[in-house]
């Protein structure tokens, strides 16, 4: 995810970096579904654990709830 995002972030000069933009962006296409279903149990497991009361640090609860947005 996150040399995607990298490679996103980075201004568009010339053709390679249109062609290295283009493969990141068919990169997350490809993993979009394998993604997801490995952020759903992630979102479940925090839920689970507030749910009980478990302390959890805020700053990782944030970063759970945060997940899928940020990908």
């Amino acid at each position: 995810m996150t040399s995607n995002h990298k490679t996103l972030s980075k201004p568009i000069k010339d053709m390679d970096d249109i062609r290295l933009a283009m493969g990141a962006l068919n990169s997350i296409k490809e993993n979009y579904i394998s993604i997801d279903q490995q952020i759903t149990p992630i979102e479940d497991a925090y839920a689970l654990m507030a749910s009980f009361g478990l302390n959890v640090p805020q700053e990782e609860i944030e970063k759970a709830e945060s997940l899928r947005y940020a990908y």
